[in-house]
């Protein structure tokens, strides 16, 4: 039986149907975002939309992006019960955070291009002819020394206890 909820176009010169590309409803009169399945959408990550409706295709997006459930729903147009329905199910939460992990992957790659600026305007502070602003330079520096040094324990930490746990297992075997 055909899915009800997939909407499908097709081409008078081909016999190919494939999910048509919607917009997620406009907020408050602000833009309409494309979301859902779009041709040539490959980049390698694992998409697997077969236990997805086309409803929790096009929701992805939105669900990812959104501050709470709530706030979800109610751009999506559905239910706060709806939107639990649908986390129940494996596939549509892995789904959400694969979408959730590709916006932070983004917004950690355009960081990454304003970083030499950064460093060029806190460089500039660290030679300033205010004192205090050197100062205040000079104490985020240290703060962020001290950040990388405990995050560079903590890696050193979980390593070490990757190694363990491997050891274990292969003393079990």
């Amino acid at each position: 039986m055909p899915d009800r909820n997939r909407q499908y176009t097709s081409s008078s010169h081909t016999s190919n149907l494939a999910p048509r590309r919607t917009r997620a409803p406009a907020s408050a009169g602000g833009p309409s975002l494309p979301v859902g399945p779009a041709s040539g959408d490959d980049d390698g990550l694992p998409r697997d939309f077969s236990n997805l409706s086309f409803r929790q295709q096009a929701a992805l997006a939105i669900v990812a992006q959104a501050p709470t459930r709530a706030e979800a729903a109610r751009l999506l147009g559905v239910g706060k019960s709806t939107l639990r329905r649908w986390f129940t199910n494996p596939s549509f939460r892995r789904q959400v955070d694969l979408v959730r992990y590709e916006s932070a992957a983004g917004v950690s790659q355009e960081l990454q291009k304003l970083l030499p600026l950064c460093i060029s305007v806190f460089a500039d502070a660290m030679h300033s002819p205010d004192p205090a602003l050197r100062l205040r330079a000079a104490r985020y520096a240290l703060s962020l020394v001290v950040r990388q040094s405990d995050t560079d324990k903590l890696v050193e930490d979980l390593q070490d206890l990757q190694h363990l746990s491997r050891s274990v297992k292969g003393s079990k075997a």
